[in-house]
């Protein structure tokens, strides 16, 4: 399922991403399904988008933070 893969790629828990105080609902009209026994999109928090930017932008933070350790580490070792 995409959303496990997405917990993996990030190691957070589902409720992370579904922190329900920050749920909302904001279908005026159920006018079908989306899938059979998945739900519907709906029920993500409303920031979601914002929260999976902030995590790749701290992944690449992270990144370049290693990157330069592993430099002077380099560096030192001479």
């Amino acid at each position: 399922m995409l959303i496990d893969k997405v917990c993996k790629h990030f190691d957070k828990d589902f409720d992370f991403f579904t922190d329900k105080a920050q749920q909302i609902n904001n279908v005026e009209k159920n006018i079908g399904t989306i899938a059979i026994n998945v739900g519907t999109i709906n029920n993500c928090p409303e920031n979601l988008l914002d929260q999976i930017k902030s995590i790749f932008d701290e992944n690449i933070q992270n990144k370049e933070i290693i990157k330069g350790l592993r430099a002077d580490n380099k560096m030192l070792r001479g």
